[in-house]
């Protein structure tokens, strides 16, 4: 299961509250977190298999039939002329999060078996590496820390191949445009659902400010009496499938 308010309240917990820049914004609060913090998070998604996605169907659909690989793979049109494809992708260990002084960066190892649509059968002719960059820009949404992750960089190796030799910066291009146009929006969807930040009941940040800096992510805010519906129920804070 996803993480839950007490696990990511211990989480925050562990960041002290040391190390604070000279030149803090005035607040009332300041949450400060390590960036072991975000590694402990993903290790948990990593485990849970929350790293790994099938990928049948995206906007531009010719990306996921033989034929829209004929000039960059031929062998693959070849032996299997205008057939629909799928792309296994599946981080290979949990990500490296890095806190620095304009966010966090991101760096991912995955692989991608690429498989063939063949009646009932999904027949895997490759494997493709991925050493992935990006970045992420934290915002506090309410009492949630949320984020943005945009892609820097995509570094792609064969690792095996049932189809002879590929054309490795053609299928790197293409992989790159399936990461920003399918996952990266995908995972941007969750995050900005956010992660709770341990508050007392009652409770909401007001006018907050985030200074990265020294490996830890600070969070300075004021704070407000949180205004609460009657009939209003407490929901998980983070769902992710």
């Amino acid at each position: 299961m996803a993480p839950n308010d007490d696990f990511a309240s211990g989480l925050y917990n562990k960041g002290s509250l040391d190390h604070v820049p000279f030149n803090a914004p005035a607040k009332m609060v300041e949450i400060s977190l390590h960036e072991n913090v975000f590694s402990s998070v993903s290790l948990v998604f990593f485990n849970a298999n929350y790293m790994q996605w099938v990928i049948n169907k995206i906007p531009d659909q010719s990306l996921l039939n033989t034929a829209g690989w004929k000039y960059i793979v031929p062998q693959l049109y070849k032996q299997y002329p205008n057939e629909d494809m799928e792309l296994n992708i599946s981080a290979s260990s949990p990500p490296i999060m890095t806190v620095v002084n304009n966010g966090i960066n991101i760096t991912v190892y995955s692989d991608v078996t690429i498989g063939v649509m063949d009646a009932d059968e999904v027949i895997p002719v490759a494997c493709i590496s991925l050493e992935i960059h990006a970045s992420c820009s934290p915002d506090v949404l309410i009492n949630k820390l949320a984020g943005t992750v945009k892609l820097n960089h995509v570094t792609a190796y064969l690792k095996w191949s049932k189809i002879g030799n590929l054309h490795m910066h053609l299928v790197q291009a293409v992989l790159s445009t399936i990461l920003k146009t399918v996952v990266v929006p995908y995972v941007n969807l969750h995050l900005r659902k956010g992660l709770p930040l341990p508050l007392p009941h009652g409770f909401t940040l007001h006018n907050s400010e985030i200074v990265s800096i020294n490996s830890r992510l600070t969070i300075f805010s004021d704070v407000a009496i949180a205004e609460r519906s009657p009939t209003s129920v407490s929901r998980p804070l983070i769902s992710i499938r």
